[in-house]
């Protein structure tokens, strides 16, 4: 039994891990495993759960975890609770304080430090901190001791260590207890003494965010019987023997006694074992941190704007996390700096939003707090970020950080704050000099299971997807978008542009949408009547946009170049092999170094076969062509490769060996067959000759919003699923069409499909010989076709979109 629950276990963690790393142009920072959980944790924690002794009482880890940890801080005793809130508490509680009495308390920390004080009836004295670190003042703390005081709480911020020496003379000379909050600080040492064994008692967190990582979860450490008694007390709900003592293991068939008001504190053992686990790797789990930590101070330390910690030879940090300080002189504000680097996936946040004591929740307090200031933790709130180093962050990727910020720093050349908001960074360079940017950052869904447009059950996605983004910047600025294999619907394709606009400061009309697979890939969204998820959508359109703002900060002189082919017999058409446009088209941008930044590659064609998806052996939904042939060209050439769809509506690749495949029944496809067949298309894309592009003309776009008629209610764009339709109550489309030149380049976006069949119209609404046309998912129109081309699809009510449809599309390009 156990090893089969260890095997699931497993199975689930193998499907689950995201591959983490560096994405040309964007620092990708995985969604799941950011805590370092191990496949040796994973096992412990399956044991204990197969074991079926889950209670503290019930089984042997709570004790395990404690004698283990009273072993490596040298301790008599440890405690496991619930939660360092209840660890802070249980230390308040059991030094016995008298209503009204004083504890001295950073105004820089997290509540739980001050609201246990309250919940015992203490009144918290407030002090400032340090300027850098955040810990308490030490030269403070004498002048807000009064004949009240009675404890001082010390609080390792982000695993730097208080001033000890000096907080320790304090505490000698008035008597006075002293709890440490190591919460940030789990293995940080001073004068080579672990933290949390200076104080009287010591309380830790095993949250999600600290060093040893359990979701929730803490622990008290001390020396003194009498404190780990009452505490232990405290935590099981107030239960003692006769004389006193705290009751272990249940009851035990003693009689037992409640002396006083108690709480539930218990660790359950499922935490209690992963924490344990974590335990045992803690010397590797700190090394890395302190490595990567070193690389950020070696290299932020010489950036004018940035202000970082340097500790003296006493203190050991343990870097729960590494603190920047913004010089609040410098032309960098802090709040637009932490947004833009969050744009590149960086894993930085600001921290408390401002001193504790200025919460609502003091302000009936205030009157009698007079003694406190604050000053030097206002300007920690307005002017520090804090980096994540965990773990899970290789050296490559903390060095690839480094060079982000160092960048972007290097690029400051854009307003600060309007009016209380981040002011947008993607404002045009005000300049006619050609620049370009390009990024790809990874956007796989993590749904194991979902429809295909067909209806069929597909178990994941084989292939991780992106969206790769090319921003180009002259007299105007514009983007194109491309989204691999996704749950979005044409419906939704304008709330994401207006998103991008929103977020970004691009103009809307600039924002050109792309899907490598042309229609909307698996159904995670309801693109064809599935359900909508909310939260994936709603993580799709942060990544999108943040991929939009990298691409642009990223914007550096260029020149561009453009080359036209054919892919012959490779594309065939669908209806009618006489047919078939097998041009391949491509525009890149080449920085003055030679590099390219990015490539745009126009094809008309569907993905493999005749449908956009296939699974693979374990029923997971494969991209295989556009995702192949892009990874080839980004490893090939450099920069980010956009894969774009031209007149594709009625074009498939032929692939040898998938004779009998329909888009209905998605029969299995090999993935070395479409990559035999990417191989020879890329082979083609190697081949182009490609010539310089003159584009000091510049950009200019041309934009036509129309609305197409429909001949009946019903829209058949939704023709996949059998039997299913949408009705449109207004029984027209909203679509538009779009003329860009770039130089001597000029390009035509039509609705989503435009069926090959009309190439010569197409090709005789240009106006130069350097063209590409593209086919857009910015609205719900779906197809653009003469009405006969619905007999191919046995369509019965092909009376909804004809002739007057494609006619409507051509009028509006003509008149741009």
């Amino acid at each position: 039994m156990v090893k089969k629950i260890i095997k699931i276990i497993l199975s689930i963690f193998r499907t689950t891990t995201v591959k983490k790393g560096i994405f040309e142009g964007v620092v990708f920072i995985p969604p799941r495993n950011r805590r370092n959980i191990t496949v040796t944790d994973i096992i412990a924690v399956g044991r204990t759960l197969s074991s079926g002794n889950l209670s503290r009482f019930s089984g042997k880890k709570n004790e395990l975890l404690e004698a283990e940890f009273s072993r490596f801080y040298n301790v008599k005793y440890s405690l496991a609770v619930n939660s360092g809130t209840a660890a802070l508490h249980l230390a308040v509680l059991s030094l016995n304080l008298k209503d009204g009495d004083e504890v001295i308390v950073p105004s820089y920390t997290f509540i739980s430090s001050v609201s246990v004080l309250l919940k015992c009836k203490l009144k918290p004295v407030f002090v400032d901190v340090e300027p850098l670190t955040g810990n308490i003042n030490s030269n403070k703390i004498t002048e807000a001791i009064t004949e009240k005081t009675k404890a001082i709480m010390v609080v390792h911020l982000c695993g730097f260590p208080c001033d000890m020496d000096a907080i320790l003379s304090i505490v000698n000379s008035n008597k006075l207890y002293l709890i440490e909050d190591v919460a940030q600080a789990l293995g940080g040492k001073y004068n080579n003494k672990l933290l949390g064994t200076f104080g009287n008692i010591g309380c830790f967190s095993f949250q999600d965010a600290k060093i040893l990582p359990a979701g929730e979860g803490g622990l008290l450490i001390t020396n003194n019987s009498a404190f780990y008694n009452s505490a232990y007390i405290y935590a099981n709900l107030g239960r003692s023997t006769h004389n006193g003592l705290c009751v272990k293991n249940g009851n035990n068939g003693k009689e037992v006694f409640f002396s006083y008001v108690g709480y539930n504190y218990r660790m359950n053992e499922i935490t209690a074992t992963l924490v344990f686990s974590q335990l045992n790797k803690i010397h590797k789990t700190l090394n890395r941190r302190r490595k990567n930590a070193s690389i950020l101070l070696k290299a932020l330390s010489q950036q004018p704007e940035l202000e970082v910690v340097f500790t003296d030879e006493a203190s050991s940090p343990s870097y729960n996390a590494f603190p920047v300080r913004v010089k609040p002189h410098s032309d960098v504000n802090r709040d637009w700096l932490c947004a833009v680097l969050h744009s590149f996936g960086i894993p930085v946040a600001k921290p408390y939003s401002s001193p504790i004591n200025e919460q609502p929740i003091f302000s009936k307090y205030r009157q009698d707090m007079g003694r406190e200031t604050n000053e030097n933790a206002k300007e920690l709130a307005l002017n520090t970020l804090i980096f994540d180093i965990a773990p899970y962050l290789s050296e490559k990727d903390i060095h690839a950080i480094v060079a982000r910020v160092c960048m972007v720093l290097s690029r400051n050349r854009w307003p600060i704050v309007q009016d209380d908001h981040i002011a947008s960074p993607l404002i045009i360079s005000g300049d006619n000099k050609f620049r370009a940017g390009a990024s790809k950052v990874e956007i796989t869904p993590e749904f194991f299971e979902f429809k295909l447009t067909t209806g069929v059950l597909a178990k994941g996605v084989a292939d991780p997807l992106y969206t790769r983004v090319t921003v180009i910047d002259a007299n105007e600025r514009l983007c194109f978008v491309q989204l691999d294999l996704l749950g979005l619907s044409h419906t939704h394709a304008e709330k994401l542009r207006r998103y991008i606009a929103k977020k970004t400061g691009m103009q809307l009309r600039n924002i050109f949408l792309m899907f490598s697979h042309t229609h909307s890939g698996p159904d995670l969204i309801g693109s064809w009547g599935g359900i909508e998820q909310k939260s994936y959508f709603q993580n799709l359109f942060d990544r999108v946009s943040d991929a939009v703002s990298a691409a642009a900060l990223q914007l550096v002189p260029v020149s561009a170049e453009f080359s036209q082919g054919e892919l012959g017999s490779l594309i065939k058409n669908y209806y009618d092999t006489a047919q078939c446009d097998s041009t391949i088209s491509a525009v890149r941008f080449v920085d003055l170094n030679g590099k390219i930044i990015s490539t745009i590659l126009a094809m008309a064609a569907h993905s493999p076969e005749k449908g956009e998806f296939s699974f693979n052996r374990e029923g997971s939904v494969t991209a295989e062509l556009p995702g192949y042939l892009c990874e080839k060209c980004d490893n090939a050439f450099s920069g980010i490769t956009l894969f774009a769809n031209s007149l594709v509506a009625d074009s498939y690749p032929q692939l040898e060996g998938l004779e009998g495949a329909t888009s209905t029944t998605y029969q299995y496809k090999q993935s070395h067959i479409c990559q035999q067949y990417g191989a020879k298309i890329f082979n083609c894309i190697k081949s182009l000759s490609f010539t310089n592009l003159n584009i000091e003309e510049g950009i200019s776009i041309s934009n036509k919003k129309f609305w197409i008629e429909c001949k009946n209610k019903i829209f058949l764009s939704n023709y996949i699923i059998p039997g299913y339709s949408r009705e449109l109550d207004d029984q027209s489309i909203k679509t538009e069409v779009n003329r860009i030149t770039i130089g001597e380049l000029e390009i035509i976006t039509f609705p989503v499909e435009v069926f090959s069949t009309l190439k010569d119209e197409v090709d005789a609404l240009f106006e130069k010989p350097n063209r590409i046309s593209l086919t857009l998912v910015n609205d719900s129109l779906g197809y653009v076709m003469p009405a006969d081309d619905f007999a191919h699809c046995k369509i019965k009510a092909c009376e909804s979109l004809g002739d007057h449809a494609w006619e409507r599309v051509k009028e509006s390009v003509l008149s741009l």
